[in-house]
């Protein structure tokens, strides 16, 4: 006697097999996802901690402080010498931070002016 078709086991396998490969696609896509947005939000992140920096280092007299963006957390110290100083900046997701960049620069104190000379020497 021949058999048409397939067992109940070998259909339970077959649908287990399929469940799982679909599973795992899903998974995977989640996973590319979510990659996907923390990169882009690592890049903002470099952007912001860039800019802030920048406009930190060409302030004469930079301070400590903080700014609370909507995705955002951005803290920096000033440690002060004479000359000059550095300036540590932090960036973190709001939130929960899952990762921390953190940047460094020295700035240079301001040069003072220097005071109005005689003027041209007058043509022999």
């Amino acid at each position: 006697m021949t058999r048409t078709g397939h067992s109940l086991v070998e259909l339970i396998v077959a649908m287990t097999v399929l469940g799982v490969g679909l599973a795992s696609t899903g998974a995977a896509s989640v996973y590319a996802l979510r990659q996907s947005s923390d990169a882009l939000l690592k890049e903002r992140a470099v952007a912001v901690g860039v800019a802030t920096l920048d406009s930190l280092t060409l302030s004469p007299a930079p301070a400590d402080g903080a700014v609370r963006r909507p995705d955002l957390d951005v803290r920096w110290v000033v440690q002060a010498a004479p000359r000059g100083g550095t300036i540590t900046l932090q960036v973190s997701p709001a939130g929960a931070p899952r990762w921390v960049r953190q940047f460094r620069a020295r700035y240079l104190a301001p040069v003072p002016a220097l005071p109005p000379g005689p003027g041209p020497a007058p043509p022999p």
